[in-house]
């Protein structure tokens, strides 16, 4: 699961954003084997674009949403792929294409966006609760102090 930042994940149940991406990812990996097979061109998809689609819901995330926003994406990048392969600005063409990565370039140097999908720092999360569920907590975690 990604890592969220704890202003994020305070509001949005922690099921649910697992769920999403899940969606998100079963959805855009679904069209991309598709592709694969009618075309014969391989795509590569990385982990944080599945981040960045549950983000693009904002605070109104549910499975029909994620969902559709997952499959037009898809179909979306490949449009514009193909648009651009066809422009005279390019000197590639469909036959040329044999893998397809889809990813995205974080920003290093602004750390709020850059630490929603690749964290550094450990989370600091306060644990006030009985004995058996802080026990839960630290089974989960495996660098609970």
């Amino acid at each position: 699961m990604a890592d969220f930042s704890f202003d994020v994940v305070s509001k949005v149940d922690l099921n649910i954003v697992e769920e999403a991406i899940n969606i998100a990812k079963k959805e855009v990996l679904r069209h991309a084997t598709n592709f694969e097979n009618e075309v014969g061109i391989k795509v590569r998809i990385d982990e944080s674009v599945y981040t960045a689609l549950l983000f693009a819901e904002g605070g109104a995330v549910d499975a029909r949403t994620i969902r559709s926003r997952a499959e037009a994406f898809f179909d979306d990048e490949l449009f514009e792929l193909f648009r651009l392969l066809d422009s005279d600005r390019v000197h590639t063409g469909i036959e040329d294409l044999t893998s397809v990565h889809i990813g995205i370039d974080l920003p290093e140097d602004n750390k709020e966006i850059f630490e929603l999908f690749e964290r550094k720092d450990p989370f600091e999360v306060l644990v006030f609760a009985a004995d058996k569920y802080y026990d839960k907590c630290v089974a989960i975690s495996s660098d609970t102090q």
